[in-house]
């Protein structure tokens, strides 16, 4: 998939809604979608949402749940290692597929 091919979401970060980064996506033709244009909060569209999902299974499938902060931290790292490329790539590819669901459902949620 080409970089005109792909949509990339703009939410309200400030380094998102800066005038030089909205100047620079407009200059270079890169399509977005401002965040007054992406449904605020959804699952379906939001694939950082699964992603922490799965980081979160991750953590629980320790024997040694984290007692401190920096524990976190560390269990947080090494289950990100081990997050597998084909789980990227899967949410990634799914996103055709959530797009139509909502925009079928207007909006809603997919019934499936």
């Amino acid at each position: 998939m080409s970089l005109s091919e792909m949509i990339f979401m703009q939410d309200g970060a400030s380094a998102h809604t800066a005038r030089t980064t909205s100047k620079w996506l407009e200059d270079h033709k890169i399509n977005f979608w401002r965040k007054e244009e992406w449904p605020p909060n959804s699952p379906d569209l939001n694939l950082i949402e699964n992603l922490w999902s799965i980081l979160e299974e991750t953590i629980k499938d320790r024997k040694v749940e984290p007692q401190s902060l920096r524990q976190l931290e560390t269990a947080l790292l090494k289950s990100w290692d081990k997050i597998k490329l084909e789980s990227l790539e899967n949410l990634y590819m799914s996103m055709p597929a959530r797009v139509k669901d909502v925009v079928r459902c207007k909006g809603d949620y997919p019934v499936k």
